[in-house]
């Protein structure tokens, strides 16, 4: 067995979505279905017929689930790499009584695509692309092309990445803390994200508390992201065979991103 530790990125969201009563999952349920759906408003402008979709870092699997209820997908794969978020999306799954999704417990780079169908979207999105260069470098790249072998012409990746120019104004000497809170349906309150930019790599290390509803509970964590300016992203996806690369400022309307985010979709010929 190997002693090797792992790495901060892999195991930041351990233990996150684990609820006290049948309640309080059902109301998160809900709220995480309704915060998908301008995701899938999104989808729908590229894609008339059923999908085959990759899904990397797909958490509790909403996405997926979304676009199962809306009648458009054909058969859909959910790589996560924590493993309570895959316990919470096969129970949930299993009260859905869906059988076309399917979750997988793994790390995206551990995981062999060679048996899958070839897909019609691959999606990676909540900036979990940008957990993959810092864990080790180059696998952005890594990623990119490993999922376009197993894409059908014409099919698209999406990803949902930020460029922290925003955040990058409020810091002092490339730090800041910032506060956020989270909605109702939520088993935490709060997080405080105290960030620190690493110039020479061009990554944000977060150290993040997480403040249960309650007040009861603080959980820490750290994830370290790389930033991705529009022009950037937009170079690495062209440099990596993707043509027709277009950027989007949000999913269905002006607000409904983070501030710094963006959508990116490249196009494989």
């Amino acid at each position: 067995m190997s002693n090797k530790t792992r790495h901060v990125n892999d195991v930041a969201f351990d233990g996150y979505e684990i609820f006290d009563s049948e309640e309080d999952i059902q109301k998160y349920r809900k709220s995480k279905i309704e915060d998908v759906q301008k995701n899938v408003h999104f989808i729908k402008r590229f894609f008339n017929d059923k999908m085959t979709v990759l899904e990397i870092g797909s958490g509790n699997s909403k996405f997926l689930y979304a676009l199962e209820q809306h009648g458009i997908l054909n058969r859909g794969y959910g790589i996560e790499l924590s493993n309570s978020r895959v316990d919470f999306a096969e129970e949930w799954k299993k009260d859905l009584k869906m059988n076309n999704v399917t979750n997988i417990n793994s790390n995206f780079f551990d995981c062999s695509l060679e048996d899958f169908p070839d897909f019609d979207l691959v999606y990676c999105s909540d900036m979990a692309f940008q957990l993959f260069d810092p864990s080790e470098r180059g696998n952005d790249v890594k990623c990119l092309e490993t999922v376009y072998d197993k894409m059908k012409s014409g099919a698209k990746i999406l990803l949902e990445v930020e460029d922290s120019k925003n955040l990058f104004k409020t810091m002092t000497n490339d730090e800041v803390r910032v506060w956020q809170e989270f909605d109702e349906s939520d088993p935490w309150r709060y997080l405080l994200w105290e960030c620190k930019y690493e110039t020479d790599d061009s990554w944000i290390r977060y150290n993040k508390s997480f403040i249960k509803r309650d007040l009861s509970e603080i959980f820490n964590s750290s994830i370290i992201l790389k930033n991705y300016s529009r022009e950037e992203a937009k170079t690495m996806l062209q440099q990596n065979n993707f043509v027709n690369v277009q950027i989007f400022e949000y999913w269905k309307e002006k607000g409904d991103m983070e501030d710094d985010g963006y959508i990116i979709i490249g196009e494989k010929e």
